[in-house]
């Protein structure tokens, strides 16, 4: 199996009954597989290719051996309608119900690009992966307009992960629900407020930082240091803050803030 940057249509002409396509993750992101993939993407020179590895040429025809016997199991089955809308990610109109459409899944070409752009054309705008891994997302990004995260990430915690996954769906406007009789706790307020929680500025007068107001108009602050004396017997610090937030603002010339010369 082999990944290549190329469209649809592109691949098609450069396939037998050996390789055909595994997957369509994206309008430019195709996944073949069979014999000779390594032949078929070195037609593709200018363009990204990766091998995969994986234990088996999926959705090719060397998964034709299994197809009866899985039919067989398949069959045995028990199959309910779907309690959620699913946007199917194989070319058929076999219903879910039937056995046969898994059978399908096994050999047909995953068409996720084409899952997504319908959902999308449902109105579907936030996208959520439920996986090991965050790599459909990525791909997902491909194909549509929204919002995507990732319940899992490799070698990322799990419970971090997964709160993260609802937390970016409902600053997006997403509401959770509780299905199942599950209960809904209420989320930290603090990183959904949207408010700024900086210091304030302050004016000339510095008592709002820690220490004492002087009555001097510049020099606001007032610090009596406990080491050290001067001549009057002790020492002390004053501090000020000139800004625009305090009366420099009404000196200003040709727009520009300037510091008066009675300063």
């Amino acid at each position: 199996m082999t990944a290549i940057e190329a469209t649809e249509e592109e691949i098609t002409p450069h396939l037998d009954d050996t390789v055909g396509i595994a997957a369509i993750n994206g309008p430019r992101s195709i996944v073949i597989s069979g014999d000779d993939t390594a032949g078929v993407a070195a037609r593709f020179p200018d363009r990204r290719t990766k091998k995969l590895i994986v234990s088996h040429a999926f959705h090719s025809h060397h998964m034709d051996a299994m197809l009866d016997d899985f039919r067989v199991t398949a069959e045995q089955l028990t199959y309910e309608q779907p309690s959620i809308p699913i946007v199917p990610t194989v070319a058929t109109d076999l219903a879910m119900t039937d056995p046969e459409y898994w059978v399908t899944q096994i050999r047909s070409a995953v068409r996720f690009h084409h899952a997504v752009v319908e959902l999308e054309n449902r109105g579907v705008t936030t996208f959520i992966e439920l996986g090991p891994d965050g790599v459909l997302t990525a791909q997902a990004q491909q194909s549509a307009e929204g919002t995507f995260t990732a319940a899992l990430r490799r070698g990322r915690d799990e419970t971090t992960t997964a709160l993260t996954a609802l937390g970016t769906a409902y600053v997006h406007g997403r509401t959770l629900t509780t299905p199942h009789g599950a209960q809904l706790s209420d989320l930290p307020g603090y990183a959904f407020q949207r408010q700024s929680y900086w210091l304030t500025r302050t004016s000339g007068n510095a008592a709002g930082l820690g220490v004492g107001a002087s009555g001097h108009p510049l020099l606001g602050g007032l610090l009596r240091l406990a080491d050290g004396e001067s001549t009057d017997g002790e020492s002390t610090v004053l501090t000020g803050r000139l800004s625009p937030s305090s009366w420099l603002a009404d000196h200003q010339v040709r727009g520009t803030v300037v510091v008066p010369g009675t300063a």
